[in-house]
């Protein structure tokens, strides 16, 4: 196994992923979290509403089948404490 950065190249896997470990949450569309990683620009709106300032995510690869394994993820996030 390695780890890499996710790219275009991993994406489609890295979602598939995640849809089999959490059914539903990657069909939904308040969680375009893996997609967003990649095109920022596309994805600015959400970046802006969910106060997300960096998002980056990592998968892990199997060597022998070159399956997407694994994923994690890096964020920062912009809270706003109401007084």
């Amino acid at each position: 196994m390695y780890i890499e950065s996710l790219s275009i190249a991993t994406l489609e896997q890295a979602i598939h992923l995640r849809e089999e470990v959490f059914p539903g949450v990657s069909n939904s569309s308040d969680s375009p979290s893996l997609a967003a990683s990649l095109y920022r620009d596309k994805y600015a709106q959400w970046f802006s509403n969910s106060g997300i300032t960096q998002l980056n995510y990592w998968v892990a690869i199997d060597e022998k089948s070159f399956q997407v394994i694994g994923s994690t993820s890096f964020e920062c996030r912009i809270f706003t404490v109401v007084q």
